[in-house]
């Protein structure tokens, strides 16, 4: 089965039938020291991932093109600088980036 994701009007990308069963490990315990939003967060962004880049990246690798479409729906996610508060403490701020 053939499926195509369009990008605009130039450009298209195969979408594989392949599934996303990555699972990360969790070899130093990093997931203890986060709270419950980051998990969260954190899994989001493996969702969408799985969704939206998976399904296309080999065919857009092989293109040797980046999914420009991509860019708009990753800065609706609020994955271009996080905003922290002022008063978040280094440690906190620490582990958010690890997440």
């Amino acid at each position: 089965m053939t499926a195509y994701l369009k990008t605009n009007k130039t450009m298209e990308f195969y979408q594989s039938n392949k599934v996303d069963n990555f699972e990360s490990p969790d070899f130093y315990q990093i997931d203890d020291l986060l709270t419950e939003e980051h998990l969260l967060i954190r899994q989001s962004v493996r969702d969408f991932i799985k969704k939206e880049v998976s399904p296309i990246i080999e065919d857009a690798a092989q293109k040797a093109v980046f999914p420009a479409y991509l860019v708009k729906k990753f800065g609706e996610m609020g994955l271009f600088g996080p905003k922290f508060p002022k008063n978040m403490g280094l440690e906190d701020w620490i582990i958010s980036l690890m997440v």
